[in-house]
């Protein structure tokens, strides 16, 4: 695996680990008294979607996409399956 790969991945895993515990202390001493548990947990969760979309998002390389056997790597050395 390559290193920017790995480098990628922790970076994300980082950043959600740091956003969890935030959104959470938010979501249960601000909104849960609020709004009840299950409003603000509807509220939490697709904020962290978009945060792990976001870290996670990084645009791969073509060159990247071969190496790993993915289908558009495949598709652009011109093999079916």
């Amino acid at each position: 695996m390559s290193r920017g790969l790995l480098a990628g991945g922790a970076l994300a895993l980082l950043l959600l680990l740091a956003a969890g515990p935030l959104l959470g202390t938010l979501r249960i001493f601000v909104l849960a008294p609020r709004l009840g548990p299950d409003a603000a947990l509807a509220l939490e969760l697709p904020v962290m979607l978009a945060i792990a979309w976001v870290a996670t998002s990084r645009r791969r390389e073509p060159r990247q996409l071969e190496q790993f056997g993915t289908a558009a790597g495949r598709r652009r050395r011109g093999q079916a399956h």
